[in-house]
């Protein structure tokens, strides 16, 4: 499997291509509070632990293992905002074999 640091730059590879990708898409639309933002989360690096990100697994309070992207926004009170989130991200699962995504 890929090491720790290959993971890390597949990782923000993915994350640069994807916002290539959904930009265009994403600039028309006017959000609320703030706009969707992507960022990789490093598990060796304690600076992208306190971005709001939170753990993966079942406990809400433990780090991810593994390198991933990640993104947030705050919506307010537009349900709209959390659609085209949505949206985007069907885009980005559809498009690309063996990506997931979760919402939280």
């Amino acid at each position: 499997g890929d090491g720790p640091e290959r993971q890390l730059a597949r990782c923000r590879e993915a994350r640069d291509a994807w916002a290539a990708q959904l930009l265009p898409w994403l600039a028309s639309h006017v959000w609320e509070r703030e706009p969707l933002q992507l960022w990789v989360w490093d598990p060796a690096d304690s600076r992208t632990h306190g971005r709001g990100r939170r753990g993966g697994g079942g406990d809400e309070d433990s780090p991810a293992e593994e390198a991933h992207v990640w993104g947030r926004l705050s919506v307010g009170g537009s349900v709209h905002d959390e659609w085209v989130v949505v949206a985007a991200l069907l885009r980005l699962t559809g498009s690309e074999e063996g990506v997931s995504a979760t919402l939280r």
